[in-house]
Formats: structure tokens, sequence, C-alpha cells
């Protein structure tokens, strides 16, 4: 009995290591009162050995009490890995968490409403930031029922920065020597 406990705790243990290295999950992340410059952001990077990403993101709440955080897919550092279908290619489309997806029913090709607009969904995702979906760091209890992330293209996204102030986050990921 032991033996199998041993084996199943490492094989969780390898998916873990590996789906965070895969998708370079954050070492730290910080928030910034006010935007930093490129040139502020080159000298960290350099004087601190550590890469960094800045991530924009909106808090919506929906009609039917569902708060949904949505984001435009990170480059470099806390990646969504591709569960199921594909990433959006049109401003029409959203990819995802995948928690809520399951918890939901929600299939692909479903269109759901964020921020007044339906869009139409192409995929789910897992985020290794996101893997315990809290919606606010004083949470105790994962919320996959009323919760969830949407990825919306570059352009798509940049429409919301328009309609709303987002909330910025500058996170940082530490590079291995």
């Amino acid at each position: 009995m032991f033996y199998l406990f041993y084996i199943a705790g490492t094989g969780i243990k390898n998916y873990g290591d590996n789906f965070f290295a895969r998708n370079h999950r954050e070492d730290a992340s910080f928030t910034t009162m006010l935007p930093l410059e490129s040139d502020n952001i080159a000298k960290l990077e350099k004087d601190h050995d550590v890469q960094l990403e800045k991530e924009l993101y909106v808090n919506t709440e929906e009609s039917d009490g569902t708060h949904v955080r949505v984001f435009r897919a990170n480059k470099d550092i806390d990646l969504c890995e591709l569960i199921e279908g594909a990433a959006p290619k049109s401003d029409n489309e959203t990819m995802i968490s995948a928690g809520y997806a399951v918890e939901n029913g929600v299939d692909i090709g479903d269109k759901i409403t964020v921020n007044r607009k339906k869009y139409t969904v192409t995929g789910f995702f897992l985020r290794p930031d996101y893997l315990y979906m809290l919606e606010n760091v004083t949470d105790d209890y994962k919320n996959i029922t009323t919760f969830f992330l949407a990825v919306l293209t570059d352009n798509e996204f940049g429409q919301y920065r328009t309609e709303a102030v987002p909330k910025m986050r500058s996170r940082f990921f530490r590079q291995s020597a």
C-alpha cells in the first residue's frame, strides 16, 4: 500500500514540476502604483538577474454574479497551457479556464458573455499561477463555480484597456543561472 501511495505522489509531483517549468511559473510578483518605464524594467532585469513581464488584467462582474478576470496571453511568464481546443484568433473568441468549463458544462463552440459582449469559446487552458483558482489572495478556498479566467486576443484586450481601468500587475520570474 505504501508503495502505491509513493508512486502516485511521485507522479503528481513530477507532473507539477514539469508543468511549472514548461509554463515558466513566476517566482514572485509585485504590483506598482505607477507603470514602470522600459528603461527601469531593463535596469531591474540586468541588476537583479531577473526577467520581468508586465501583466495587465481587467476584472468584470457579470449580471449572473460570475466574476471574470480578463487577460491577454502572457508571452514569457505564467504561460497558458492549452488543454483542449485552440487559442482565440479573432476578436470575438476567447479561451477560458478549464476548471470553470468542466464545473459549469461549458463546451468548445459555446457562447459566453464577458463585459456585455458575446464570445465563442475556442479552448480551455491552465495557468501555473491559477491552478488553485483563488480570486483574491485572501480567499481560503478555490472558486471554479463563479470565477474564471478568459484570454482574449491582444487587439480585443486593448479595447478593454480603453473601456475599463485595468489592474496592472508586474510579475517577475528569476532565471536559473
